[in-house]
């Protein structure tokens, strides 16, 4: 769920996952959107350092920053914050302040609707307590796959519907946070919280403590090197043992990686050549030897690269547009040259085209910069002086994502 996100949380062992990093949202222009984390009786709302809203004494005040007056709103029943009529310019950091704790979450506005386009990353340690920090106040539920799990109707909650949880999944009434006890490697996977006015997908990866850990961003057709040196030990993917090492000797045990799947005894390290999307997952190299080092793991992320954009010009309306084929989590930009104010943005996407259209009323030259985790492209287009006459563009508001 990401990234829209696509953006992953890697949360440091020994630390509270369920606050190390902003969870992301995602909202569309025009639309409402929720912050579903509860304010009751005392606390507020900031975006960036900005006190935006204010709750004292089950008494809100909404219109304390020009930009969201007539638009930010408290709900008494559910605690809720939420603006409505979002703009492009909405995006950023929010924080909620309520009694005991805080959440900050990271919005996106786009033109169309991708809030659940990719899973928030969470990551949990093997015994440990994972919260889920989305509030669910009166109806609501937990969902792991296709199952639910966690329900809570009239402010009531049922947590033992699926064995596999029994005893462990918990609800906090004070906070709206479900959550899981003693967790296990077996928990990892995606969880969905369905609350009142929407909903968030997780992404949950569960480790081992002693372990140290990496998140790794691969590109299609490249190489990851695990540069964890392995005299005598193994290799594993997910569950399963795909390569040992034994008497400066390599055997590979998964036709998936034949071929691929190498061992550098100068070195120590194992390497995966010509990789694929389906690589994607984790990784552990366990070492057997004297020295007794903890286990590594790898989160491996396989991205498709971007293509170079193509642009064109359309004299008649004034319009740019930009597209391109591939790539994995795109976002698309438009830049004129000598400024740094970006006119247009859009993303992040991995349809197969992606394009992002803009209106020009200065003539220049305008670059289209193609973004992801793994690589950067960019095309540019020169517009001459028929369009100098047009009224001024405001930036990012003639933005038109198209997916095609």
């Amino acid at each position: 769920m990401k990234s829209i996100f696509s953006a992953f949380i890697l949360c440091l062992i020994g630390l509270d996952f369920s606050s190390a990093q902003p969870v992301e949202l995602a909202g569309v222009v025009g639309r409402k959107l929720t912050f579903p984390s509860a304010v009751r009786n005392s606390g507020g709302l900031m975006y960036g350092d900005d006190v935006i809203g204010d709750v004292t004494n089950d008494q809100s005040t909404t219109d304390l920053f020009k930009k969201f007056t007539g638009r930010l709103q408290w709900d008494r029943s559910t605690g809720f914050f939420y603006i409505t009529g979002l703009k492009m310019e909405d995006k950023g950091d929010y924080k909620v302040n309520y009694e005991g704790g805080s959440i900050t979450y990271r919005l996106s506005v786009h033109r169309l609707d991708f809030s659940s386009a990719q899973p928030v990353e969470l990551a949990g340690v093997v015994g440990r307590k994972l919260t889920f920090p989305s509030a669910v106040r009166n109806s609501g539920g937990l969902m792991y796959g296709d199952d639910v799990i966690g329900d809570v109707t009239n402010d009531q909650s049922t947590t033992d519907l699926f064995k596999k949880f029994t005893g462990r999944l918990q609800w906090d009434r004070s906070t709206g946070f479900f959550s899981i006890t003693e967790l296990q490697e077996e928990y990892k996977g995606d969880y969905k919280v369905n609350y009142e006015g929407g909903s968030i997908m997780y992404r949950l990866s569960v480790y081992n403590m002693h372990s140290q850990i990496s998140v790794v961003n691969g590109t299609e057709g490249g190489t990851l090197n695990f540069t964890t040196e392995v005299k005598k030990g193994n290799l594993k993917y997910e569950t399963e043992t795909i390569a040992e090492v034994k008497n400066n000797t390599k055997t590979c045990n998964d036709q998936r990686f034949s071929g691929r799947l190498q061992w550098d005894s100068s070195t120590g390290f194992f390497s995966i050549t010509k990789l694929k999307m389906e690589d994607s997952g984790v990784y552990t190299v366990q070492n057997d030897d004297e020295k007794q080092q903890p286990d590594y793991i790898y989160h491996l992320f396989v991205k498709v690269p971007v293509s170079k954009p193509s642009v064109t010009y359309n004299k008649d309306s004034c319009t740019i547009q930009c597209t391109v084929d591939r790539g994995t989590e795109v976002t698309l930009s438009w830049y004129r040259e000598g400024e740094k104010e970006i006119l247009g943005t859009s993303g992040p996407l991995s349809t197969p085209h992606q394009k992002l259209s803009q209106t020009v009323d200065r003539s220049g030259t305008y670059t289209c910069e193609a973004v992801n985790s793994v690589s950067r492209e960019r095309s540019s287009v020169i517009v001459g002086e028929e369009c100098a006459d047009l009224p001024p563009v405001t930036p990012g508001k003639n933005i038109i994502p198209l997916c095609s």
